[in-house]
């Protein structure tokens, strides 16, 4: 497979995308398949407004995708690859995020922080479905067939551990939800 971040990071645009389609095309005899896109297709802000679902800053390209995912995986799939998308689970906009109430707090009840993922998501069920479980649905009915979740290890480990570390909450219980994005996160884009 391939991956826009190696060649162009978050600066890539459908343009690349769909050049870059083409040139791959003389690696497919020897087994490549996949195309994924990274990091520099979403919106920055997540959540994009107050209120929002975190997944519109994921399922709503900014302005160097042209034609949205529609066209970012047809590019890819007139190609003959499978079509890949990266998706970070973090949250940017702490107003925003504020907004939602999806967001662990800290000991004087603002937003936690973790590294890497900014806000921290509290995942529990209703999170999990509206903000998680959807947006990969929804990624998967524009014709994605591979992810990259990105920023798992940060959710935990930066994010969930950092509210063990502060007493918030235990271990298990940061275990717990982690497993419960992962599920959420399987059952939007499918068993397949």
């Amino acid at each position: 497979g391939w991956s826009s971040w190696e060649a162009y990071h978050s600066d890539v645009t459908l343009r690349d995308v769909r050049e870059a389609a083409q040139a791959l095309r003389v690696l497919q005899p020897y087994g490549m398949t996949h195309m994924q896109v990274d990091d520099g297709y979403q919106q920055t802000r997540v959540p994009l407004e107050p209120g929002a679902d975190v997944g519109e800053s994921w399922l709503n390209p900014n302005d160097k995708f042209p034609g949205g995912h529609a066209a970012l995986v047809g590019a890819i799939e007139e190609a003959g690859f499978t079509p890949g998308i990266w998706i970070n689970a973090t949250l940017t906009d702490e107003e925003n995020a504020a907004s939602i109430g999806c967001c662990l707090k800290d000991e004087h009840g603002g937003l936690l922080r973790g590294d890497w993922i900014q806000y921290v998501m509290d995942c529990t069920p209703a999170m999990l479905e509206r903000h998680v479980e959807k947006c990969y649905r929804q990624l998967r009915e524009a014709g994605y067939r591979y992810f990259k979740s990105d920023s798992i290890r940060h959710l935990l480990y930066d994010g969930l551990q950092e509210a063990v570390r502060r007493g918030l909450m235990s271990a298990g219980d940061a275990r717990a939800r982690h497993e419960a994005y992962m599920r959420a996160a399987r059952r939007g884009i499918g068993e397949d």
